[in-house]
């Protein structure tokens, strides 16, 4: 039986692929305790910022 997040980690991207990179690195170096998800908004990045995001087999990627 798997646990339901009870947080969910929204981080909303354009074209900041570095950005995001570094927040998705800081999320896993030091994750939360409570059970959670994360969640990348992409909308239409043309730096790769979704294919980056995917990198991570937890993170769920939307591309708006």
């Amino acid at each position: 039986m798997s646990v339901l997040p009870q947080l969910t980690i929204i981080i909303v991207s354009f074209n900041a692929r570095g950005d995001l990179e570094r927040c998705l690195e800081s999320i896993h170096a030091a994750p939360p305790n409570t059970p959670h998800e994360i969640v990348v908004v992409d909308n239409q990045s043309s730096d790769g910022s979704a294919e980056a995001a995917r990198r991570w087999p937890d993170v769920t990627v939307i591309e708006a």
